[in-house]
């Protein structure tokens, strides 16, 4: 009964940080790998610096409406960091640079890149609205429907998935 009641003690004052002690001291293990991972969770969306001079560099050009230089960079950057954390924007990017120039076709291309590419990344929703905006420019309106209604299906609490809902409603749907 001498063992109960020191748990019972124990259990008694949760403001009190012993039973946590001794098990972080008794496994001195655990506490590393949560240690490093910690770090290499925060570390996954960052870039190094190198990467990021060539994204914003790019950027700037497309921005500038440079869009051939801007697709170029876009282009280089997605070549040599391939895993990049920014290459779904790189490539939603490169649909841009198009739309800029109203070649509609090339941005639907890469709109839909960014879709097939990168599913389930919030550029994914985004790039149907857009791939949807170029096939209405086209004035294919049963594509642009189908894109409205395929981004509110597989995004549906995406802020673009309620702009799809009115443009649908806009275009009679």
């Amino acid at each position: 009964m001498a063992a109960p009641a020191k748990r019972g003690r124990a259990a008694k004052d949760p403001r009190t940080p012993q039973p946590l002690t001794p098990a972080v001291e008794a496994a001195p293990a655990p506490a590393a790998p949560v240690a490093a991972t910690a770090p290499a969770a925060s570390a996954a969306p960052r870039i190094t610096e190198e990467e990021g001079q060539a994204y914003v560099e790019a950027m700037r050009a497309v921005t500038a409406n440079k869009n051939d230089e801007g697709r170029r960079k876009l282009n280089d950057f997605m070549t040599k960091y391939p895993g990049s954390v920014k290459a779904p924007e790189a490539e939603f990017w490169i649909g841009e640079s198009y739309m800029n120039e109203k070649s509609y076709n090339q941005a639907i291309l890469a709109f839909k890149e960014v879709t097939t590419r990168f599913p389930k990344d919030p550029k994914g929703a985004e790039s149907l609205f857009r791939a949807a905006d170029a096939y209405e420019k086209l004035g294919d309106k049963n594509n642009a429907v189908f894109h409205l209604k395929i981004l509110v299906e597989e995004h549906p609490n995406s802020e673009w998935a309620a702009k799809a809902k009115q443009k649908l409603k806009q275009l009679g749907q």
